[in-house]
């Protein structure tokens, strides 16, 4: 490699990251309720000056610790705006970090090709992009998460004992920047990162690993006979398959990890105390505002409850992340089943072992717990991703010899011609659903660029993988863009809770169904929930005016009035969201529709 293509790679990848970040970032309104519960809290911070406890539309929310909200918060105030593109910013600039940091850290344990394409993987992936372009917690998450597992990685192998204890607490930093994340969800990926570090200290890991198969395997039928049973009614109140699995593999590597165990595991120890104190003066802060039943409760109901129960939106079968990740990650999902090359295993002793056992290990304690969510295993994937990348290099550079190497010589002939394809196919849809000028025009030019690197690769068959990640982020992003265009006006919340805030703002008598977290976000200032009938039929009938967000098939009950409400508003989001009243809209407060 040249002296200073390095370097010249970074700003390289600095830029791609902030144009596929970055682009038309605003564009969509905020829509979803995850969402929503990252973006309004951190507003109504501002407006209360109380950065202890979180709220949503004035009420508690304390199912996530505040990190991202403080993050949101300050962008919010450092650029005076409280919109959908201030409150991605710190998610998006997090994920950008997170590229370009694999690939400063990777290129000197898995090489510079191998590092470059972890990087480009990392970012041309759907599920991870989408998440850097979100006001969500995970991408920060990831980045918090992996800087911990990391850490932790190089105090083990550390020679000097000085440089191990900083190299540990420095991991725990960024532990307890996870945990005020997500809680106590990190300890999930570094503990499967101990115990990696434990069986790879080993003279001879193989054996043992070959063992910890067997139990995963029986672990995971075992998960597969309780998902089944629950059926038929039958629930376990507790993780049987996940103490099997995560029993297996503590003992396995603690009596085959050798003379090192005791220094690794007083490491990870200070690791984890270190990010418990991180973590402490907020719990401490908080506590000194609520009872402890009402923390008892929400973190039983949070996380202990989680790993036994499911609810029935984020349920499913062990093998759930075995499918998900693939499309997650796609095209380069494709690829993961190269992790079970024995060759590769045996040509890399280094962290590429390190990411293949600490990334799967993760993985499997995930798909043992009951609750599944996509992003869960999120910050699994720079390790799955490291390793993924020492193949793609070693293909590149025509080191596999093995069924690697046709497994992947078959993924490239079925990619190099498909995805840019499919890019084509998305513009003809922008064009045809969308038709907004300004979306054919960007999804035009990306798909250009992914058809001219198709047709540079046609003539230069080495460069075929760059061409499949061209045309794979092209895809990505423009996929992205027309999302962003469609979830706007009416799909989006938006109008209709700016409305009923400027209302409420003004003095006038405003209640809802029910706040959901973008109205909230969207609406300025908190809307009293109103169920009972009776209360919203007297306000109808009364002289005052009054105003009520309702969804649309409340107006069959409504409609038993002496008089009907008035329908102010055409319907809104997926969910129907309409405003009624008993009086028109007064001068000033105007919105499209009736």
């Amino acid at each position: 490699m040249e002296k200073g293509s390095g370097k010249v790679f970074v700003w390289m990848l600095l830029a791609l990251g902030v144009a596929a970040v970055f682009l038309e970032l605003g564009r969509m309104d905020v829509v979803s309720d995850n969402e929503g519960q990252r973006t309004a809290p951190p507003a109504e911070m501002l407006r209360s000056d109380d950065y202890v406890i979180p709220t949503i539309n004035g009420e508690t929310y304390l199912n996530k610790p505040p990190l991202l909200y403080w993050a949101i918060a300050e962008t919010y105030r450092a650029t005076g705006t409280i919109s959908a593109l201030t409150a991605r910013i710190p998610t998006a600039v997090a994920g950008i970090v997170l590229v370009v940091l694999a690939y400063l850290y990777l290129r000197k344990r898995t090489g510079e090709n191998a590092a470059r394409w972890a990087a480009l993987m990392l970012l041309a992936s759907p599920f991870v992009l989408q998440m850097m372009r979100m006001a969500e917690l995970d991408v920060p998450l990831t980045l918090a998460t992996f800087l911990a597992v990391i850490g932790l990685r190089e105090a083990c192998a550390a020679s000097r004992t000085g440089a191990a204890v900083l190299l540990s607490l420095a991991a725990g930093v960024a532990l307890g920047a996870a945990v005020l994340l997500k809680g106590p969800v990190p300890f999930l990926f570094l503990t499967p990162a101990w115990l990696a570090l434990l069986l790879l200290n080993s003279e001879a890991p193989e054996p043992t690993l070959r063992t910890g198969l067997r139990w995963t395997l029986a672990a995971f039928a075992l998960g597969l006979i309780l998902f089944v049973l629950q059926f038929a009614g039958i629930h376990i109140g507790f993780p049987l398959a996940l103490a099997l699995f995560a029993g297996a593999w503590f003992i396995l590597a603690w009596r085959r990890a050798g003379r090192g165990r005791g220094r690794i595991t007083g490491l990870f120890a200070l690791t984890l105390v270190t990010g418990v104190a991180v973590a402490t003066p907020w719990a401490v802060a908080v506590l000194q505002r609520l009872s402890w039943e009402y923390l008892d409760s929400l973190l039983r109901s949070q996380v202990t409850e989680r790993t036994y129960v499911a609810s029935a939106i984020n349920s499913g079968d062990p093998f759930y992340f075995l499918y998900r990740l693939p499309i997650m990650l796609a095209p380069w999902g494709l690829l993961l089943p190269l992790h079970l090359s024995g060759e590769t295993w045996n040509e890399n002793r280094g962290f590429y072992r390190f990411a293949v056992l600490a990334g799967w290990l993760s993985v499997g304690v995930f798909s043992l717990i009951a609750g599944k969510e996509t992003e869960y295993v999120l910050p699994a994937v720079p390790l799955l991703l490291a390793a993924t990348g020492v193949h793609l290099a070693g293909h590149v550079e025509g080191r596999r010899k093995d069924w690697t190497g046709r497994w992947m010589r078959m993924w490239g002939r079925m990619l190099y011609p498909v995805l840019p394809a499919l890019a084509l196919g998305l513009l003809v849809y922008a064009l045809i659903s969308e038709g907004v000028p300004a979306l054919v025009v960007e999804v035009g030019v990306l798909t250009a660029a992914a058809v001219l690197a198709a047709g540079y690769a046609w003539t230069h068959p080495r460069y075929r993988s760059a061409a499949i990640f061209v045309a794979a982020l092209v895809l990505i992003v423009s996929g992205l863009l027309v999302r962003s265009y469609h979830y706007t006006g009416r799909k989006s919340p938006r109008e209709l809770a700016e409305l009923a805030g400027s209302l409420a703002k003004a003095g006038y008598t405003v209640e809802a169904i029910k706040v959901y977290p973008a109205f909230a976000f969207y609406a300025g200032t908190p809307i009293p929930a109103q169920t009972d009938l009776a209360a919203i039929q007297r306000q109808m009938a009364g002289s005052t005016p009054y105003y009520y967000v309702a969804r649309k098939a409340f107006l069959a009950q409504a409609m038993n009035l002496p008089e009907p409400p008035r329908i102010l508003t055409e319907p809104y989001t997926s969910k129907d969201l309409i405003l009624i009243g008993n009086r028109p809209l007064p001068e000033g407060f105007n919105i499209g529709g009736k």
